[in-house]
């Protein structure tokens, strides 16, 4: 849509757990992730996701669709803590949304 409207873009994250169940609740995961020693919690959810041996079909899709960074792909957006990312993200929103009601 908003190449459609000319307006320049660029993706700052896209999520989707690709229909994989993993057996974690979230306060299990963030327990595993405080116990790993790990700094960064999307590379230990990507491990968890990638333990399952089934492929995130709609990763698959996405990544051969549009351009973006493996960095900024999410299998779970539970664990998308990135605030920097989030106040960009309201920003599209409302542009957005001001656009659609001009």
């Amino acid at each position: 849509a908003l190449f459609k409207m000319g307006i320049k873009y660029k993706i700052i994250f896209a999520c989707d757990n690709g229909e994989i169940e993993i057996p974690y609740s979230t306060d299990e995961i963030n327990s595993l992730f405080e116990k790993s020693g790990q700094k960064d919690i999307n590379a230990f959810v990507k491990t968890l996701y990638a333990s399952t041996n089934k492929q995130n079909q709609m990763k698959t899709s996405y990544f051969a669709n549009y351009e973006i960074d493996d960095d900024r792909w999410y299998e779970d957006i539970r664990f998308w803590m990135e605030k920097s990312l989030i106040k960009k993200l309201i920003f599209l929103l409302a542009a957005v949304l001001a656009k659609a009601f001009q």
